[in-house]
């Protein structure tokens, strides 16, 4: 009867395990998130935690209350063996976010909560493999004795037919999760790569888009806008864009650049998914660019404006502003990327331990830039949405500093 203690003593910390992820959804979804490489919302993440708790669950149920078979088993172990990677995964990356469900409830090092789950399920393998070994083809019925299967063999075969031992399945499945875990990082690794390249690449295009643009409209940054009114129209194509003052010219700059001067000009969308549905959702004409690379908030506002903590009062401050205004073009920040980094310092980051954002300099040059090289200390807060971070809303506007 030892076989059945074991499967109620796994099941119960299936039952564990489950409740502690339902209990912690939002941790949990976050953890599936990184491993997906989406944002905890995203439905992926959801339908992936979901999953998981319900197979805990099910497995849970069948090893308390039902009769365990060499099948069930069989899951379980392969089971066991997704999440181990998942959890070699977590242990490896230092931008991991901690989840206590998936180890001690209390540990909240990341690392340390991957170690702990790691050691856990591979006591368990042990477990599930030593009741695999011993259970008949049939089932584990509850309250006979349940006879050891005389063959070490797969299928029964003989020792001189080939077939593959029950050790020799496992050291397979084994070996073949170790190397699916060595694999899938650098996978991802390379997947980010080729997304961090691509951004520094859209960055130097951008620089050459405004520097042309600049070129044609006597050195002037792209400006929509009334001078001299931030409440006033905000007027493209015919339409007046419901955004304030310095929303609407650091997210929609790039309709007065695309496609004339920015080809493609749909990869610099903010929305992956195109600008024609993304335009039908918000309801503004096909011919507005909604841009994934910020424009400085300080391109639109002369750099007097930026002066000081106390926010002038002079209106007609908000203009315009042209490339003669740079003062120091390598220190000073021209374009963000949205899609990519986070110049926040934010625990949320799960690309770095230490937040970076790939960033466009006055200079057309491009690189991630990480938190602490900022001048945070330079950085003012002003209204009419603009947004007190470094790059977008510097001292002394465009004729000041962002990096050390």
């Amino acid at each position: 009867m030892g076989w059945r203690y074991v499967c109620i003593f796994v099941g119960v910390l299936f039952t564990c395990s489950a409740f502690i992820k339902a209990c912690n959804s939002i941790q949990f979804s976050s953890v599936v998130a990184h491993l997906l490489h989406v944002g905890y919302r995203d439905i992926a993440a959801g339908f992936c935690s979901i999953a998981v708790i319900a197979a805990e669950a099910f497995f849970a149920g069948r090893l308390i209350l039902g009769s365990p078979t060499r099948r069930l088993l069989g899951a379980i172990m392969l089971a066991l063996v997704a999440f181990t990677a998942a959890l070699v995964l977590l242990a490896f990356d230092p931008a991991a976010p901690s989840c206590g469900c998936f180890g001690a409830v209390r540990v909240r090092h990341a690392r340390i909560d991957a170690s702990i789950g790691i050691v856990r399920n591979v006591a368990l393998f042990g477990l599930v493999a030593w009741a695999f070994c011993v259970a008949a083809p049939d089932g584990l019925k509850s309250g006979r004795s349940t006879p050891r299967i005389t063959s070490s063999r797969i299928g029964g075969a003989a020792p001189g037919q080939g077939a593959f031992t029950l050790v020799e399945l496992m050291v397979v499945i084994v070996v073949l999760a170790i190397l699916i875990a060595l694999v899938i990082p650098a996978l991802g690794e390379a997947r980010q790569k080729g997304k961090d390249s691509t951004s520094l690449s859209l960055q130097r295009q951008a620089f050459g888009a405004l520097s042309m643009y600049a070129t044609d409209n006597k050195s002037f940054h792209p400006y929509f806008q009334t001078p001299g009114e931030p409440n006033g129209p905000k007027i493209l194509h015919g339409f007046d864009l419901p955004r304030q003052y310095f929303n609407a010219g650091r997210g929609f700059w790039a309709t007065l650049v695309v496609p004339a001067y920015f080809e493609p000009g749909d990869a610099i969308d903010v929305d992956p998914r195109g600008r024609r549905e993304w335009n039908a959702v918000h309801g503004y004409p096909v011919e507005v660019v909604s841009s994934r690379l910020a424009l400085t908030d300080t391109a639109f506002a002369v750099p007097k404006y930026w002066q000081g903590d106390l926010e002038p009062t002079d209106a007609s401050l908000f203009r315009g502003t042209t490339h003669s205004d740079i003062a120091f073009p390598s220190n000073k920040g021209l374009t963000v990327d949205l899609l990519i980094g986070a110049l926040v310092p934010s625990n949320s980051d799960r690309r770095a331990s230490t937040p970076s954002a790939s960033v466009g300099k006055c200079d057309g040059s491009a690189s991630f830039v990480a938190w602490p090289d900022t001048r945070s200390d330079l950085v003012v807060e002003r209204s009419y949405g603009a947004i007190p971070l470094p790059v977008l809303s510097t001292r002394d506007g465009l004729r000041g500093r962002d990096f050390r």
